[in-house]
């Protein structure tokens, strides 16, 4: 499987961006957290980019996603 590069800013729908925060609120409940700015937090489409690389899957399995 293709490396997914996290540093790249990625535009997500409102949906996609509420799931994002519950899983980064895991995240943070098992000690990891994430660096990363968010632009237009309240509009349709939300713009987000990690500020440090990050393994997804990695992430996601810890969260058990």
């Amino acid at each position: 499987m293709a490396k997914i590069n996290t540093l790249e800013k990625v535009t997500l729908t409102q949906s996609e961006y509420q799931d994002m925060l519950l899983s980064v609120a895991k995240l943070k409940k098992v000690g990891v957290a994430l660096d990363y700015t968010v632009s237009k937090p309240n509009q349709k489409r939300v713009g987000v980019k990690f500020n440090q690389e990050y393994d997804l899957e990695k992430l996601a399995k810890l969260i058990g996603e």
